[in-house]
């Protein structure tokens, strides 16, 4: 598993960075950061990146009314993120179970 440390921000606003273990959300947040470089003072831009901080932190709350004041673009990104986050969840899940099973099995 490689470590991905992406600015989903221009350092203007403060360069937000969301840091992931994994490949998965890796082209997204890629997508989203160009977004938001191209549109850096847009209000979706600020909500790609709030919705990408709140899904980093795991417990941070995130108003989906939001999104339903997005361009069609915005969000179609904010679908992609939140596809290739479900995904790394279950990934990471499944993967946790398969170390605690060996683990138990090895005591």
């Amino acid at each position: 598993m490689r470590a991905i440390l992406a600015r989903i921000s221009p350092p203007s606003f403060g360069g937000v960075f969301v840091f992931m273990v994994g490949n998965g959300m890796a082209n997204a947040i890629k997508t989203i950061a160009k977004y938001i470089e191209r549109n850096p003072d847009s209000e979706e831009a600020a909500t790609l990146r709030d919705l990408c901080t709140a899904l980093e932190q795991e417990t941070a709350e995130f108003d989906l009314q939001r999104l339903f004041s997005m361009k069609s673009k915005a969000f179609e990104l904010v679908l992609e993120l939140m596809d290739e986050w479900r995904f790394d969840r279950h990934v990471a899940s499944r993967r946790l179970q398969k170390y605690l099973v060996q683990d138990g099995e090895q005591e």
